[in-house]
């Protein structure tokens, strides 16, 4: 008899723990679990390879040592290039990417598969503009002109996707990078969810991650009309980053077009949502001085020695 209930209570013991084992796991896919939102997938639009944001001047002063940084980006190659500039030369940080449009993922899925194939520099300085011709990325996102005029604004990085590989190449070590490139984590998804950053948030308290060591590249979407910048600010306190990096949206009216790009940057060491708006202008539009009629835009043209050729087309452009 006695056998007989320690035989019965053996199965219902055994029984629980697998139902637990069910829970935890049916749990920790939900706290931890991410993918890419198909909803997003018709989302389509053009990409800028190597960012619209201008230079950024003091990263070094976050630098890590001895230490992995965890670097949350977006976009493409500028996300690259910040956690270069962050990470500890002996222990390539882990980057992490959430963007919502699927060419930048596309990019980054295809970048990936490539970098894997290039065993040095050399190779893949040499086969990177074939990458980009077949893949439709050539052009980067900026045209020769447009960097000319955002050039009269700010201080720009290159927008020449070769040239700008160059120069990260230049600075540091290719299979460095190319670990980052091949380790990066990549997630369509947009910047406003709850549930992604949560989720995020969730990895970082698992794996015990110093926040110390956990940079935000943001770029200027917290300054864009279409988004929700309470929601943005909320998800990026959220993780409790040691810095932030912030770009600004400005409006610029040439002739009679309007156009926005990022003029300014911000190196956040406080992500409250309520102290992040009070301190940066992450939109503005200044009358008078955010304005180029037909002879300013033509004088900028010719100080950035732009190709005579193509200033009446960029004139009639922005007239239309």
């Amino acid at each position: 008899m006695w056998l007989m209930e320690k035989s019965k209570n053996s199965g219902k013991i055994e029984a629980a723990i697998l139902i637990q084992r069910f829970i935890r796991g049916y749990l920790s896919r939900r706290k931890f679990k991410l993918k890419d939102n198909q909803s997003l997938l018709q989302k389509d639009k053009k990409i800028f390879l190597t960012g619209n944001d201008p230079k950024f001047i003091g990263l070094e002063k976050f630098k890590l040592k001895d230490k992995r940084a965890f670097v949350v980006g977006t976009s493409c190659l500028r996300s690259l290039s910040v956690a270069l500039r962050l990470g500890d030369s002996l222990k390539p940080p882990q980057l992490i990417i959430i963007d919502h449009s699927p060419m930048v993922v596309k990019f980054w899925r295809l970048l990936k598969a490539f970098t894997r194939t290039k065993d040095n520099e050399r190779r893949f300085l040499d086969a990177f503009p074939a990458f980009l011709e077949v893949n439709k990325f050539s052009r980067g996102g900026v045209q020769v002109w447009q960097g000319a005029v955002l050039g009269a604004l700010a201080d720009y990085p290159s927008f020449d996707p070769n040239l700008f590989f160059k120069n990260m190449l230049f600075s540091y070590n290719y299979k460095y990078l190319q670990k980052i490139v091949l380790n990066s984590r990549i997630l369509l998804e947009d910047w406003q969810n709850l549930e992604v950053f949560s989720k995020l948030n969730n990895i970082f308290n698992e794996i015990n991650l110093d926040r110390k060591n956990l940079f935000v590249y943001v770029s200027n979407i917290a300054g864009v009309e279409s988004v929700d910048q309470n929601k943005v600010l909320q998800n990026i306190h959220l993780l409790r980053s040691r810095m932030a990096i912030f770009t600004n949206m400005r409006q610029l009216k040439i002739i009679n077009t309007i156009i926005r790009f990022p003029t300014r940057y911000y190196l956040c060491e406080t992500t409250h949502p309520e102290s992040v708006k009070l301190h940066f202008k992450l939109f503005e539009y200044r009358q008078g001085e955010d304005e180029l009629d037909e002879k300013k835009l033509k004088e900028t043209l010719m100080e950035k020695q732009i190709n005579p050729q193509y200033i009446d087309s960029v004139v009639k452009y922005f007239a239309a």
